[in-house]
């Protein structure tokens, strides 16, 4: 920042309160000025000596150098390069990505469980995996009673913390946690493979065979599927790679027969 004038006009303001002051100490002595005006003289110059330490302090050749109360990024500039600012007025917006929070669109349709709603899985749009609010120590901060005048939409709100690549003010994939099944076969997102509407999934028969078992699914969580019919418990799946296998099954060609005529 520009010094300017600055420095001088807070110096000088601090100088006429701290006379001001010097003499309203010995007119209180003397109960020639009342308390109440002492205390006003006192106020202001405690507030001119701060300003004027705060700004002094900072000063040098190139001008006064404004430090940020948090550590963070500038997200916005409320000054441009050359501008006067007066003490005390703001001149940026400092934020930070430690802490962020995740807004959920929930559908009307689905309003019933919003009383029911107490964690949520995410997928960041450009991103394969999925993050849980437990591992990054997150929160349900709120959920709307109402839906707002112009989003057929309930807002949910979770906080939690930055793991590190998560960008603020990005889009992600939501999945509202309202609860836990017993006694169901689940499988990672990672072991299906779809091919035109139908899913699928790899079971090992042995070290170098496997199986392509289609299976019908159900509810998700952005982490696993619930399996309706298709497997059995115990079965040994493909979970990682599975795509890989359906690439190689589809490159293995059997030799056609010749016939000469």
């Amino acid at each position: 920042m520009a010094e300017g004038d600055i420095v001088t006009r807070t110096r000088i303001e601090y100088q006429a309160a701290l006379k001001e002051y010097e003499r309203a100490k010995n007119l209180i002595d003397e109960k020639l000025i009342s308390e109440r005006d002492f205390n006003a003289i006192e106020a202001a110059y405690l507030t001119a000596k701060n300003s004027y330490e705060g700004v002094s302090a900072g000063s040098g050749a190139s001008g006064v150098s404004v430090t940020s109360p948090i550590a963070g990024f500038i997200k916005e500039m409320l000054k441009s390069e050359g501008e006067f600012v007066s003490a005390g007025e703001p001149v940026g917006v400092v934020t930070q990505d430690r802490k962020l929070r995740l807004q959920a669109d929930l559908p009307e349709k689905y309003m019933s469980l919003r009383t029911s709603i107490s964690s949520a899985n995410f997928r960041m749009a450009d991103g394969d995996h999925s993050h849980t609010l437990e591992e990054l120590d997150g929160k349900l901060i709120s959920v709307a009673h109402a839906l707002e005048s112009d989003s057929p939409y309930l807002h949910i709100t979770f906080e939690f913390n930055n793991c590190g690549d998560i960008l603020p003010g990005a889009y992600a994939e939501v999945w509202l946690i309202t609860g836990w099944k017993d006694n169901v076969i689940s499988v990672p997102e990672s072991a299906l493979t779809e091919e035109q509407g139908e899913f699928f999934v790899y079971v090992r028969l042995d070290e170098d065979c496997y199986k392509k078992v289609p299976v019908k699914v159900g509810e998700r969580n952005g982490e696993n599927v619930e399996i309706l019919s298709g497997l059995h418990e115990g079965d040994d799946l493909v979970v990682a790679g599975a795509y890989q296998v359906k690439l190689a099954s589809a490159s293995i060609v059997p030799h056609a027969h010749n016939h000469s005529h």
